[in-house]
Parts: C-alpha cells; structure tokens; sequence
C-alpha cells in the first residue's frame, strides 16, 4: 500500500476513534445531567405548570400549588368512592389544600372528569393508597390525605 493511502487511512480510523470517544462522553455526561435532582426538580415545577395550565384552560383553579397523584387502578378506586368513576389509568388528582377542592383531570382526553370537596382528617390515607401514585413531578405534599366530604 502507498504511504498516501496509508496515511489517509490512519487519520479515518482516528477520525472514528474520536468521534466514538466524544459519544460515548456526550452520552454520560447527558445521563449524569438528567439524573440530577437540580434537572429532576426543574423538570417537576415545568411539568405541574403545563398540567395546572392545560386544566386552567378548562376551569378556574384555586390560586395555590395541589397536590398531584396519578391514577393507578380506577376500579379499586371507583369502589372506595363513586368521586373517581369515569377515571381511566394516568389520569391526574389535583388536591387544592388550603381550598378544599380536588379535580380529576384525564391528560389523554383532555377533559375534567370530576371535581369536588375534600376534607383533611386521615393523615397519610392517598400517600398509602396503592390505586394512588403520588406523582414524582410534583413538588408538593399534603400534609393530610384527602376524604370526599
């Protein structure tokens, strides 16, 4: 083989060489980035606001942060209380504390499938409901669980 090609050769395969180093780079420092709690906490407060924005679109909402639980298991939940019938998997609970008030918003066919009036009187009671998922993108908790008044 001429030096010529072998020289062209070379700087390819080292031209491969880096650009697979610089991936491989990129990609961890992407996965160490997005699994920060910085990255986690900014991505919460941006996706509350896109759900409490996209159900303000539909309704006039207490001026204060909820609570947000996501829905597991509608039927175990509709046979608790009748609040959550018409609820489907993944839809959200938003709990309006110092308002009293929750909502049951369904993302997937954007609309308001119940609202109404809770009490705060059993502490912990939607935190341990397994048909209830605390929603990790949000940022708030109550300090009581809610009952349907």
């Amino acid at each position: 083989m001429s030096e010529n090609k072998k020289s062209t050769r070379n700087k390819w395969i080292i031209g491969v060489v880096v650009l697979i180093i610089l991936v491989v780079i990129g990609r961890y420092a992407y996965a160490k980035y997005t699994s920060s709690p910085s990255y986690q906490q900014e991505k919460a407060v941006a996706e509350q606001k896109t759900l409490v924005a996209s159900v303000s679109k539909l309704m006039v909402l207490p001026e204060e942060e909820p609570a947000i639980f996501i829905v597991q298991d509608p039927n175990q939940l509709v046979s608790q209380q009748l609040f959550f019938k018409g609820a489907e998997k993944g839809d959200k609970l938003m709990i309006f504390q110092k308002a009293g008030k929750a909502v049951l918003y369904s993302e997937s066919r954007n609309m308001i499938i119940n609202v109404g009036p809770v009490t705060f009187d059993q502490a912990a009671q939607a935190n341990t409901n397994p048909s209830l998922q605390k929603d990790t993108q949000s940022n708030t908790t109550p300090t009581e669980a809610p009952k349907r008044r």
